[in-house]
This record gives structure tokens, C-alpha cells and sequence, in this order.
């Protein structure tokens, strides 16, 4: 795309010389050290424009030189390197049962150093704070501290985006109260952050699916599903995440696919696929006929051990009941994206956490009950991603990510 050709005695206006600058500077986000001819090359923005950019970069410490470059084939001056500051910190605040996981990360998302953090059953607020503040004293050298640039903490549950705070985590709590918990509260443990965010969990983890498949994602309809104590996911239309009036786009587990079922969810409802395809589902499945159970490819291992990977992985193989428990999931994620395809229409399914995993049977039957939906075209092949990073991968990534469009948002960067 061509933002810019014009003579430079020609004023550039302001909102195209911000959009310019957002381009050069999303182009070092990736990581790799950079020339103005390269940025120039890959954008189609003049060089000279490119340069007025990386200057003005330079000047806010977001970029430092990196030597010089290679000549071009004819030879000529080396041309200068440049890259995103390496003195500057991200750090990704990932929550746990019973803790904490702390990763700092250079801009470009390298992890320098992680680390535990264990609070116990301490689960008020209050007691968060004070474990966050107090393994935040020790965990930073005063240079990582003051040159803290910004903080993602990701967790479980209802976050309200534009004002940072938990209205409800149904993995701590019984059901939401009337008062919004308050997380913003960031801001006071790292004062020297300039950019403070708390995210769900699979948000952040969708964060990281847009990182990797950034140009993929440019022009299509796509979704994550991220399974872990519950399932949600991220929402994409052309590039760019949805996120709705009070943040709940996303809250794929609470789609409602057998109002007959017994079990009451936790958010209050009955049918929803995030209790039809839970851990404790799963197991009780294996376990309906005991006997069974001991002939199959798990017999003998105590049911509590037995997680999803053990049965998709059993399923591949051929075990006859882990195959039957393999389906009874994929049929019913199959109803929520017929939902989801009349409501959004997405090219592209992201699975994260526990499904993406899944064998190749899950994977068959997941598609032939879609193509059934008489809505769905004959002649569309959806695509299906299955993401296997580690939890702790995709969630450091993303957090990066996040914090990455945090700063391409923020219109002072670009000012000047």
C-alpha cells in the first residue's frame, strides 16, 4: 500500500504521518534488526519517509542503532541497522492455581528470565496484590525495573477491557457479585510501566495466534478456541480482534448446545459446551461402564489421572471407548461452531490448550457433523489450525502481542 509520494518541501498530514509511523514501527515489533530500505521495500513507503520515522523512534529510545547493514549488489554504502531497544522489558504475569508466573521479555518477546510466585489459597483481592507486590521486590534488577515498559497479567474470567477489571472469574468465585473486582491496581505495583493490561487468558493466547499468523489473518473471519480451566477464544475479522460492548465476544464455552442437560454450569445455564466437553465430563464417560473401562487402552490407571491427551492419544490408536469419548466431544464443539457460523462465519478455527491435541478422529467427525449444517457452502473447506505450543509459550507471546498493539493505540508514540 502506498502511503506516502510526495516531495518532501510537501507537509505530510498529521493522520498519514502517524499511520506511516505505525507501519515502520509494527515492522520492528517482529524482532529482526532492520534498514530503512528494507522497512521501505516491504511497506512501499519512501525511504526518506521511512527514515523520518525510524529518527523519530530513535529519539523516543523505542529503536537504537545495530551497526550496519549489507550493500546492495552494486555495491555502495553499508547501510545502518536498526532494531527495537533491548533495555526495554515487557513483563507477562500468567495466573496459576495457587500462583503466579512471571516472564520477562525483551519488545521483542525473547524471555530473559521466568519465574514462581505461590500465594497459597489466598484469594481476595487483596491478597493478590500483596503476593504480586511482594514477588515483584525481588524478581527485578533495578535496571529491568525502571525500564519496564509494560505488563500483561492474563487469568480466567469476565475482564471489561476498557477499564482493566475482573467483573467476575468463575475459577475463584461461585458467581459474579455486584461489584466489579479491581485489577487496575497494576499500575501501583509497577509504577514505571507505562502500559498496564489484565486480559483473559484465551484472549491473550488468541494475542498470540495473531502474531504468528499476522498476514494470514489480514483479510479473513477467524477464531481461537483456547481450552484450559474453561474455553473461550478470540474473535478476527480482517486482522484486528472483537472484543463487544462489555468484552464477553469470545465466551465460546457458555454457547448453550443441549439446554436438556442435567449439570448446571457455573455461569448459571444448562447445555454449555464448556461442561458437555470438561475434564470431569470426560472421565465420567470412561468410567460409565467400569468394566469396559479396565478392557480398554486406560484401563488401570486411576480415573483421576487420566486427562485429554491420554484419550485422543488412545483414540489414534484405535481404543474403541477412548474413540467413543473422542466423538461425543467433537459432536458437540460441532454444534457451538454452527452457532458460531451463523452468527460470524469464519474461515479459519484456531484450536489452543488441551484440544489442540486432538487426534485425527475428533478431527473427521468434528468436520463431517459441520458439513451437515445445510447453511454451510459445499464448495468452502474449513480450515483447521491446531496451535501445540505450551500454555506457558502461547501465553507469554501473546502477552507480548497485546502489549505490542497497546503501543501502536497509543497516539502519543506516533506524535511529534
Amino acid at each position: 500500500m502506498e502511503y506516502e509520494n510526495r516531495p518532501s518541501q510537501v507537509a505530510i498530514p498529521k493522520e498519514l504521518k502517524v499511520k506511516n509511523r505505525q507501519t515502520v514501527l509494527t515492522a520492528f515489533l517482529r524482532g529482526e534488526p532492520l534498514t530503512a530500505v528494507e522497512i521501505s521495500e516491504k511497506t512501499r513507503i519512501s525511504r526518506q519517509t521511512v527514515q523520518k520515522s525510524i529518527e523519530h523512534f530513535l529519539s523516543n529510545e523505542l529503536l537504537v542503532p545495530f551497526g550496519k547493514g549489507t550493500s546492495g549488489s552494486l555495491g555502495g554504502k553499508r547501510p545502518e541497522l536498526y532494531v527495537l531497544n533491548p533495555d526495554l522489558y515487557f513483563l507477562a504475569i500468567q495466573n496459576r492455581e495457587g500462583g503466579f508466573v512471571f516472564s520477562l521479555t525483551n519488545l521483542a518477546g525473547t524471555v530473559i528470565r521466568s519465574g514462581l510466585c505461590m500465594h497459597g489459597d489466598n484469594k481476595t483481592p487483596e491478597d493478590i496484590y500483596r503476593a504480586l507486590s511482594n514477588y515483584a521486590a525481588s524478581f527485578f534488577t533495578p535496571e529491568e525495573r525502571a525500564h519496564l515498559l509494560g505488563v500483561c497479567y492474563s487469568l480466567g474470567g469476565v475482564i471489561d477491557r476498557k477499564t482493566g477489571r475482573i467483573r467476575y472469574n468463575l475459577a475463584y468465585m461461585t458467581m459474579p457479585s455486584e461489584e466489579d473486582l479491581d485489577y487496575n491496581r497494576l499500575t501501583e505495583i509497577f509504577p514505571t510501566a507505562r502500559y498496564a493490561i489484565v486480559e483473559n487468558d484465551a484472549r491473550i493466547a488468541a494475542f498470540a495466534t495473531l502474531k504468528e499468523h499476522a498476514e494470514r489473518f489480514e483479510d479473513v473471519q477467524a477464531i481461537t478456541v483456547f481450552a484450559g480451566v474453561g474455553i473461550a477464544g478470540g474473535f478476527f475479522s480482517d486482522g484486528k480482534m472483537i472484543f463487544g460492548c462489555h468484552s464477553l465476544v469470545g465466551e465460546i464455552g457458555h454457547i448453550v448446545v443441549d439446554p436438556g442437560d442435567a449439570e448446571l454450569c457455573k455461569c448459571g445455564n444448562h447445555g454449555c459446551l464448556e461442561r458437555l466437553v470438561s475434564i470431569q465430563r470426560l472421565r465420567s464417560l470412561l468410567t460409565r461402564d467400569p468394566a469396559r473401562y479396565q478392557k480398554s487402552a486406560l484401563g488401570g490407571r486411576a480415573i483421576e489421572s487420566i486427562e485429554y491427551t491420554d484419550v485422543f492419544e488412545a483414540s489414534g490408536a484405535g481404543d474403541a471407548l477412548c474413540r467413543e469419548v473422542s466423538e461425543y466431544m467433537a459432536r458437540w464443539f460441532a454444534a457451538a461452531l454452527k452457532s458460531i457460523f451463523v452468527t460470524f462465519d469464519p474461515q479459519i478455527v484456531v484450536f489452543q490448550g488441551y484440544f489442540a491435541f486432538a487426534d485425527e478422529y475428533f478431527k473427521q467427525v468434528l468436520l463431517e457433523e459441520v458439513k451437515k449444517f445445510l447453511y454451510y457452502p459445499s464448495n468452502h473447506k474449513l480450515e483447521l489450525v491446531f496451535d501445540r505450543r505450551s500454555w506457558a509459550e502461547v501465553e507469554t507471546v501473546g502477552a507480548v502481542a497485546a502489549l505490542s498493539t497497546r503501543i501502536l493505540e497509543d497516539d502519543s508514540v506516533f506524535a511529534g
